[in-house]
């Protein structure tokens, strides 16, 4: 049930130059009674979100870990993901905006951000981002956002606002410690090759058991799924942007037989890499 919702989705045609960083929608709730989004059950298509907390408190569990949402905590998810927001049964209400992120370098930008500074932000003290945040949802409930330029721009500087602004915040409840940021690197910077679980291990200084269970409580999933999971993004990238082989993609990608990554690809996009190429040219 909700107390009052004002919420807009974007339709422009397909603009080559815009879209990969634009908005898919924006809005405004007050949202009580049965509230509940699951990451994993919301589609196949990627997508991002941006959500700040208003007025009341709601709950955002990643993986293992379990914020609450109060005034001028916001929150950041990539849809698919194992995560869920709602609001808990003790909690009378929630009020918050929200944004929706779609685009390849909206979302890069939007994972580099949550990898930087965590998935759930304290905004006390900084009016800026939620200000930018309404004016965006103000000015497409008044249709003044009339050309996907103009909607690719505003994505672009909000973007580029949560960077500069979070810099300055010192509480960063979600905040990803140092030993994770540089796996994730290692991993980024070695997509090709033949990573280990025991390499990453080796370079967050834990031993294997250990590393495999903390990775999973900040990241909401093994890490053996979230190098899988680097591989196919890379993959798609090549797909879209590159005349390489099928074979070739696989090793870069690191998949050194290309029926499995056939078959992984498969997995994730119930299509093959060949016929992923085909629909999207």
């Amino acid at each position: 049930m909700k107390k009052f919702s004002k919420i807009y989705n974007f339709v422009f045609p397909d603009q080559a130059e815009t879209k990969s960083c634009t908005l898919l929608g924006c809005g405004h709730e007050n949202t009580t009674g049965n509230y509940r989004w699951d990451g994993n059950a919301r589609g196949k298509e990627e997508f991002g979100i941006w959500q700040y907390t208003l007025k009341g408190r709601g709950v955002f569990e990643f993986g293992s870990k379990k914020y609450e949402l109060t005034p001028n905590i916001g929150f950041t998810a990539i849809v698919p993901e194992n995560s869920v927001y709602y609001l808990p049964a003790d909690s009378e209400e929630w009020e918050f905006i929200f944004l929706t992120f779609d685009g390849q370098e909206a979302l890069r930008l939007l994972k580099n951000y949550r990898r930087r500074f965590g998935e759930v932000i304290d905004y006390q003290g900084d009016k800026e981002i939620p200000a930018l945040a309404f004016k965006i949802i103000n000015e497409s409930c008044q249709n003044k956002i009339d050309t996907p330029y103009k909607l690719s721009a505003m994505t672009y500087n909000f973007l580029m606002q949560l960077f500069n602004n979070s810099q300055l915040l010192s509480d960063n409840v979600g905040a990803k410690p140092k030993w994770l940021l540089d796996v994730q690197d290692y991993c980024i910077k070695n997509l090709s090759s033949d990573v280990t679980i025991d390499d990453m291990a080796h370079v967050a200084n834990y031993s294997r058991y250990h590393f495999m269970r903390q990775f999973a409580d900040f990241e909401g999933k093994t890490p053996y799924k979230y190098l899988i999971e680097l591989r196919i993004k890379l993959a798609i990238q090549l797909l879209q942007t590159s005349n390489l082989s099928i074979k070739e993609i696989a090793e870069k990608c690191g998949f050194y037989n290309t029926a499995y990554f056939s078959k992984t690809f498969k997995e994730y996009y119930s299509v093959s890499p060949g016929s992923f190429r085909k629909s999207y040219k």
